[in-house]
């Protein structure tokens, strides 16, 4: 269903930096609110708002890695590719937000998860990529081959 819920929301002490809305698609719904120094899920319930704090970064791009919205790829403006897991109970209420730094990457303009840890990573200043997510660390930190 495209048609938009019945509003408005509204949300207090919303990062004036914030400049982007990442929808998250059901059955945990809601959208990502992406700012300069956080990230908050919003549902449109006060009570279920959660909310993580970053180093002061730019986030230019994103792309979704899991269908149900749990997970999500993140690139800086420097270039830095992060994580963000949305932990969830049961019922898919978020109950925790982890952000994680997986390593360097080209300034992303686009991001593109394909499968099985592979990820198209497109920029605009510099050379478009095809890397690959470890789960474990190499030996500089990185867990982008």
């Amino acid at each position: 269903n495209k048609d938009l819920a019945p509003g408005p929301w509204q949300q207090q002490g919303v990062e004036l930096g914030a400049t982007m809305i990442i929808p998250v698609p059901l059955p945990i719904g809601g959208a990502l609110l992406v700012g300069e120094q956080t990230i908050t899920h919003l549902t449109g319930d006060k009570n279920s708002t959660k909310t993580i704090s970053m180093g002061p970064t730019v986030i230019r791009a994103w792309g979704k890695i899991d269908d149900n919205g749990s997970r999500y790829l993140l690139g800086g403006h420097f270039g830095t590719l992060y994580v963000l897991v949305l932990e969830h109970d049961s019922a898919f209420k978020v109950l925790d937000m982890k952000l994680e730094v997986l390593g360097e990457t080209s300034c992303a303009a686009s991001i593109s998860y394909l499968d099985s840890g592979v990820v198209f990573i497109g920029s605009s200043f510099g050379d478009s990529q095809l890397v690959r997510l470890h789960q474990e660390k190499d030996e500089g930190g990185s867990n982008v081959e």
